[in-house]
């Protein structure tokens, strides 16, 4: 039986990154959801149509893009399925990257500089898109490493959970419990259907208002995200899912998007 790899698959339109297994077929690759209720359809990568959106190096991860798709990406989890494919594709091995396209090394280059500028003057919007479609994996990590370097300054932290606590000790001023909130009005008329949830940050907490408890208290069916409206790091923090508190670790913001994506995901035809 043929190898399974699995991956993430971006159609680049839209925020959403499904779940896929990959397999190595005769002059292609042959994608399908990785969920069995998933009635997504049958995608083929042609082998010719591959690209690589980053330099190839064993024991990272490898992410591929398709030409005659436009943004879609497929990014592998890990890189075991870098050896097939230098076997499927002798080219790819006397390259140094599959059909690697003219210049693409100069524009990486004018993409990671375009970036740097968007974030430190918040504009370029029209420039985002293509930027982010450019920039390779391991830039990004090396960037958000390098910002979260910058912000430790140097000095010692404490990234546990313990490190919250100075933040709980803080005078804090969250929403009065006596608001009425738009959450409640949908509870209060549940004929209408209408499930509701917030994800990610809560600046609206404290100790006279429920705390972990307060998103649900103020009508939410569902909460998941930072109570505290913020984190010592983001790879590494307490999530609060209804009102229970786990220690998380991965990258904050994607972690919570996915929640969301899942959330929305499960209520089907269900309004919320």
């Amino acid at each position: 039986m043929t190898d399974r790899f699995e991956a993430h698959y971006s159609d680049g339109r839209t925020a959403a990154r499904v779940k896929v297994s990959v397999q190595i077929g005769d002059g292609a690759l042959i994608i399908e959801p990785d969920d069995e209720e998933d009635e997504s359809p049958l995608l083929v990568w042609e082998f010719n149509d591959l690209r690589l959106a980053d330099e190839m190096r064993k024991g990272q991860a490898v992410r591929l893009i398709n030409v005659a798709q436009s943004d879609a990406r497929l990014s592998f989890i890990d890189g075991a399925i870098l050896d097939p494919l230098l076997a499927s594709i002798p080219e790819m091995r006397a390259s140094g990257a599959l059909g690697r396209r003219p210049g693409l090394r100069l524009v990486q280059g004018a993409g990671g500089i375009a970036a740097v500028v968007a974030i430190l003057f918040f504009g370029l919007p029209r420039a985002a898109e293509p930027v982010a479609a450019l920039m390779p994996l391991a830039w990004e990590e090396a960037i958000g490493e390098q910002i979260f370097a910058g912000f430790q300054g140097g000095k010692k932290f404490c990234g546990g959970a313990a490190g919250g606590d100075p933040l709980q000790a803080l005078p804090r001023h969250g929403l009065s419990a006596e608001e009425y909130t738009l959450p409640m009005a949908f509870r209060a008329n549940a004929e209408l259907g209408y499930s509701t949830a917030a994800i990610g940050k809560w600046h609206l907490a404290d100790g006279n208002n429920g705390w972990i408890d307060h998103p649900n208290n103020v009508g939410f069916d569902h909460y998941s995200g930072l109570i505290t409206g913020t984190t010592a790091t983001y790879f590494s923090w307490n999530e609060v899912a209804d009102g229970e508190v786990t220690g998380e670790t991965g990258y904050t913001p994607a972690d919570k998007t996915d929640d969301a994506i899942a959330w929305i995901e499960e209520r089907g035809e269900q309004p919320w």
